[in-house]
């Protein structure tokens, strides 16, 4: 058994290695279109998502590039790979991870799973899809801030590190 952990353990290193160096590669690709000028390196964030709602969520994840966020997404992951060893991964490594509220997130437990982890290493960036009532989260989650992604400018802001009145 301690060979499987020590293995595990390996693997898991040489993933986390693996997406730092992904990272890297993605925060310096692109045009600089909507970089923020005084920064030389791209912000990364983590999509979490009901995968009913993809559609929303890719939408989101191409107008954040356009912008000069370094926006990654399970889809960006390649095929045969453990995707909750590269999640998590992908979560410990971004600088923000912003979760896409629904109804259909709501009642995901993997979406619940990747939030939680997000919301222990204080990346969590609450959105909401505009039909979403936030009251309708559960504690753990209704006591953070969260924005509809109508209110887009807040959310670039929050990904590059400003916030709304300096706070």
């Amino acid at each position: 058994m301690s060979r499987t952990i020590r293995l595990d353990e390996e693997r898991a290193r040489r993933l986390k290695r693996s997406f730092q160096s992904i990272a890297r590669a993605v925060r310096q690709q692109g045009d600089g279109v909507g970089d923020a000028p005084s920064r030389s390196v791209k912000p990364t964030a983590w999509m979490i998502y009901a995968h009913a709602d993809q559609v929303a969520a890719a939408g989101l994840i191409g107008r954040l590039r356009g912008d000069g966020i370094a926006a990654t997404w399970d889809r960006d992951l390649p095929p045969g790979v453990p995707y909750d060893l590269h999640i998590e991964s992908s979560i410990r490594t971004c600088d923000k991870a912003v979760v896409l509220w629904s109804e259909h997130a709501m009642a995901s437990r993997f979406v619940h799973d990747e939030a939680t982890l997000a919301l222990e290493l204080e990346k969590l960036v609450p959105v909401h899809l505009a039909d979403f009532r936030p009251s309708m989260l559960t504690m753990r989650f209704r006591r953070l801030q969260s924005i509809s992604v109508e209110n887009y400018p807040v959310l670039v802001g929050t990904l590059r590190g400003r916030t709304a009145g300096g706070t």
